[in-house]
C-alpha cells in the first residue's frame, strides 16, 4: 500500500498491509529483557517487508497527542532508541508522549534469513506509512538515527501530512561515496558468507562512533558492549542485505530543500564519521526550518551525550508548540515557580497545550512527491 499520488513499483501489490498483534512485554518476551521498559508488540506485514512495531505507551489514549516515531540505523535495531527514550533525562517528554519504535525487517533478533529482495531505502519509508495509517496514527514526530534519519526525512518528503518535525542523528541525504562502497563490499562479502569478523566489527563500529574511537580509552567498554550486541542481536546475513541498500540510497538534498515542510533538527557529533555529510546536508537545506548541533569531542551522541540530546529535543518539541508546560533542565535549576492561586491556575490550564493542535500545524493533504 503507497501513499497516495505516489507512483506504484514494480513489485506486486498486496492491497492492504495487516497488523497482527503479539501480546507481550518485555519480561514475559525474551527479545526485550535487557530493556529498561514495557514495550507492547506488533508486526506490521507490508509488501515491503514484515515490521517490528514495539510501542512504549498506551497507543488508544496517546496516539492523538505527541507520538515519536524512532528508526535505527545499520548494525542496531529498535533496542538502542528504546533505552534512550527511557533514561531519567527522557521521563519528562516519554511521560507526556507515545513512542513507536520501528525495527526494519529482518533486524530484529531472532529473525529468520530475509527471503525477498530487500526493499530499498525509499521503499522502507512508505512501510513506515503504512504502519501509521493502520496503526491509526494522524501524526508523528521523527526520530531517526543514520539510516533511520534518511528513511524519515523520505516519509517527510513523500507524505507531509503524516510529520510534524524531524530529529535526524547524524544523518546523510548523499549517495555513498567511492569509498564507502569499496567499505561496503568487503564488508557484505564477509557477512554473506560468515558471521560478524573483525573486519565487519571495525566497519560497523567506525560507522556508529567515528574518528578517533580506537584511541578513546573511555570508549573501549562501549565498543565492546556494542560488539557483543551486534554478535547476538542481529541475523548477519539480513544486516548484510540493510547495509546493501543503504549504500545503494539515492541522493535526496534537492527533495529535502523543495519538498520538506516540517522543521528539522540536525544533531551530529564533531567526530562522527558522517560529520561532513551532516553539514553538507545542512547547508542545502531549507534554513528557515532546518537547525544543526554539533556536539564538541562527541562520535555516537546517543550514547555519549544523551542529557543533552534529550534537552535539544524537548526545545525543538516547544519550537513547534508542542509540550510547552515542560520546563527544560537549565529552567528547572535557575528559576523557582512563582506563588499564588493566579500561577496555579496558569499552570493548569496549560496542561491540555501539551496535545499538538493538528489543525493549526497541518501543512496539507497527501503527499508533494515520488521520491527515489
Amino acid at each position: 500500500m503507497l501513499p497516495t499520488g505516489i507512483k506504484r513499483t514494480s513489485r506486486t501489490m498486496l492491497g492492504v498491509a495487516s497488523v497482527t498483534r503479539v501480546d507481550s512485554k518485555f519480561k514475559d518476551n525474551q527479545v526485550d529483557t535487557d530493556l529498561p521498559v514495557n514495550l507492547n508488540h506488533h508486526i506490521v506485514q507490508t509488501e515491503f517487508g514484515n515490521f517490528s512495531v514495539y510501542i512504549q505507551g498506551d497507543l488508544k489514549t496517546k496516539k492523538d497527542g505527541v507520538v515519536f516515531l524512532t528508526v535505527h540505523d545499520i548494525g542496531s535495531n529498535h533496542k538502542p532508541l528504546a533505552r534512550f527514550s527511557s533514561l531519567p533525562c527522557m521521563d519528562e517528554i516519554s511521560s507526556r508522549a507515545l513512542f513507536v519504535h520501528i525495527c526494519l525487517p529482518g533486524q530484529d533478533r531472532d529473525a529468520a534469513d530475509f527471503g525477498a529482495d530487500f526493499p530499498s531505502m525509499q521503499d522502507l519509508s512508505f512501510g513506515l506509512w503504512n504502519i501509521l495509517v493502520h496503526l491509526k496514527i494522524p501524526k508523528v514526530i521523527g526520530l531517526g538515527l543514520g539510516a533511520g534519519a534518511n528513511i524519515l526525512c523520505r516519509l517527510a518528503i513523500h507524505s507531509p501530512d503524516k510529520v510534524l518535525g524531524v530529529v535526524a542523528i547524524q544523518p546523510t541525504a548523499s549517495a555513498a561515496t567511492v569509498m564507502e562502497q569499496l567499505k561496503q563490499r568487503i564488508v557484505t562479502l564477509k557477512l554473506g558468507s560468515i558471521d560478524h569478523g573483525p573486519d565487519t566489527d571495525q566497519f560497523l563500529v567506525y560507522h556508529k562512533f567515528g574518528n578517533l574511537v580506537e584511541n578513546a580509552e573511555d570508549k573501549l567498554e562501549a565498543v565492546e558492549m556494542y560488539k557483543k550486541r551486534l554478535h547476538t542481536d542481529i541475523n548477519p546475513r539480513n544486516l548484510k542485505l540493510f547495509v546493501e541498500a543503504y549504500m545503494k540510497r539515492t541522493e535526496i538534498l534537492d527533495e529535502i530543500k523543495a519538498k520538506i515542510k516540517c522543521d528539522v533538527l540536525i544533531v551530529v557529533g564533531s567526530n562522527s564519521s558522517f560529520v561532513k555529510q551532516t553539514e553538507a546536508m545542512h547547508k542545502q537545506s531549507n534554513l528557515e526550518k532546518t537547525s544543526l548541533i554539533k556536539f564538541e569531542k562527541v562520535g555516537d551522541v546517543l550514547l555519549e551525550s544523551p542529557e543533552k540530546l534529550s534537552e535539544a529535543i524537548l526545545f525543538f518539541c516547544q519550537g513547534i508548540g508542542l509540550m510547552p508546560t515542560i520546563l527544560g533542565p537549565r529552567s528547572r535549576n535557575s528559576s523557582e515557580c512563582p506563588s499564588g492561586s493566579n500561577s496555579r491556575k496558569s499552570s493548569l490550564t496549560m496542561m491540555s497545550a501539551d496535545v499538538p493542535n493538528l489543525r493549526r500545524l497541518s501543512v496539507g493533504k497527501g503527499p508533494t512527491g515520488n521520491g527515489q
